[in-house]
């Protein structure tokens, strides 16, 4: 994931010069024709996109650091959601609902790997909606039994028992809508002494996961 970041953050490199390119000439043309509309607009829009990059830079300086830290999974489910919104698919075809409890107490994980489970999580999710057609996930994030719970619940089902989906070998790519990328995420929670459960019901799925608290 640190190798991918580093990736990353030459391609914002590469793309920030035609940027500031654009926002001078931008700039020039808007105080020499302040009437033209177009114009504003799109040094508008290169501003916002300005925006865009130097947030995505900082989560991206976040996440190559591998080591645990004290986190709020509130914020970072926020920041992840505003990163998948950069896929035109997820951003104008799944409609996100949050019931985020406040206050919670952080979760001592590292980012990189955070942000890895709630991919693998939310990609999931995202493949079961798109094999029936339907365009909500419900993310909650709660206090229960002195652990921190999220949940991740949409349409879908999932085989029977559903253990063999935490199975390396297991695959749904031709058979189900589910349990891509679950081994991982569940190695990696195990590393925090964390938990995952798939639960089934009225022809929903839900992945709950319980994070420990550490003082």
């Amino acid at each position: 994931l640190a190798i991918l970041g580093c990736k990353l953050e030459g391609v914002i490199h590469n793309l920030n010069s035609p940027l500031n390119t654009i926002l001078g000439y931008a700039q020039i043309l808007r105080n020499r024709n302040p009437e033209l509309k177009a114009v504003e607009k799109i040094y508008q829009a290169g501003l916002e996109i300005d925006k865009e990059f130097k947030n995505l830079a900082l989560d991206i300086e976040k996440f190559k650091n591998e080591m645990p830290v004290f986190l709020s999974l509130n914020e970072e489910i926020v920041n992840h959601l505003k990163l998948m919104s950069f896929n035109l698919f997820f951003k104008h075809n799944i409609k996100v609902e949050t019931d985020l409890t406040k206050n919670l107490p952080k979760l001592h994980i590292a980012a990189g790997d955070l942000h890895l489970i709630l991919d693998n999580l939310l990609n999931n999710a995202v493949e079961a909606l798109q094999a029936i057609d339907e365009n909500k996930i419900f993310i909650t994030t709660k206090l229960s039994n002195s652990r921190v719970e999220l949940e991740i619940n949409n349409r879908g089902k999932i085989p029977t028992p559903t253990e063999k989906i935490f199975l390396p070998e297991f695959t749904t790519k031709n058979n189900s809508e589910y349990g891509l990328g679950l081994p991982l995420v569940k190695y990696i929670l195990k590393k925090y002494n964390s938990e995952i459960k798939l639960i089934a019901k009225e022809e929903r799925v839900t992945a709950q996961i319980m994070f420990p608290i550490r003082g």
